[in-house]
């Protein structure tokens, strides 16, 4: 089974949980499957990331601690928790993340488009993305941005989802790509399997005349067959007459 792909890697628009989505590829398989995936980013602050980077170092929040008992546990370090903690941020930070744990997964094609976004999108667009992520941002609802300014020089995005995110009815409260949100419709929308041709009523009188043909000949065969076994039975009769008349001689 082959497999048609179009790489898209384009943003489409905000979902409803505040969150930007990326159209990676539209595909098509030769049985007829056929469909979009996209990735899912959560928007934070640096501000935010800072936070994180900072519980982490001083208590291990978000699971870290539990992390550092099972590495000690292996005999993976016998540094402290907080030694150990700071070495995980620092190691984090040193790779180019803003936070601990954040997902940079397709921030190639993620920091070209935010640029073409903020090139191309009118003010008043952008400042209708701004507010609806600072009202409806799920993961971060303490995030918020002042202006477009401030969203430009302090979002951070972090990769929280993707594959088969879309579907055939896919709505999105901003979007950026109309287009190509109805391609990701089209895509997502199964190939409806053609319905049996209704026959005429020519077709009809006609299967229904075979089946008739059919039937007689059955009958007549039937018959044929009867009138075979009757003989045969005569002729063994005969057959049985003429030996005895034979032996009594």
């Amino acid at each position: 089974m082959t497999r048609q792909e179009e790489k898209i890697k384009k943003l489409v628009g905000v979902n409803n949980d505040g969150e930007i989505v990326m159209c990676d590829d539209i595909f098509k398989y030769s049985d007829g499957f056929k469909g979009a995936c996209g990735t899912i980013f959560e928007v934070l602050t640096k501000e935010k990331a800072e936070e994180i980077n900072r519980l982490v170092r001083e208590d291990g929040d978000y699971g870290y601690e539990d992390l550092w008992r099972e590495c000690v546990h292996g005999g993976h370090t016998t540094d402290g928790l907080y030694e150990w903690l700071e070495n995980v941020v620092d190691e984090e930070l040193a790779d180019g993340k803003d936070f601990v744990g954040q997902d940079t997964s397709y921030f190639e094609y993620l920091k070209p488009e935010l640029k073409r976004l903020f090139d191309s999108m009118p003010e008043e667009k952008l400042q209708e993305m701004i507010d609806f992520i600072n009202n409806n941002n799920m993961r971060n609802d303490d995030v918020y941005f002042e202006s477009i300014d401030d969203f430009k020089q302090n979002a951070v995005f972090s990769c929280v989802g993707g594959g088969r995110c879309f579907s055939k009815n896919e709505e999105l409260p901003i979007v950026f790509d109309n287009e190509l949100l109805e391609k990701i419709r089209i895509a997502e929308t199964p190939i409806e399997k053609p319905k049996p041709k209704e026959k005429t009523a020519e077709e009809i009188q006609a299967e229904e005349h075979a089946k008739k043909v059919i039937n007689d000949f059955d009958k007549a065969f039937s018959k044929i067959k009867d009138v075979s076994n009757t003989l045969d039975k005569a002729q063994e009769g005969v057959a049985n007459l003429l030996r005895e008349v034979e032996n009594e001689q």
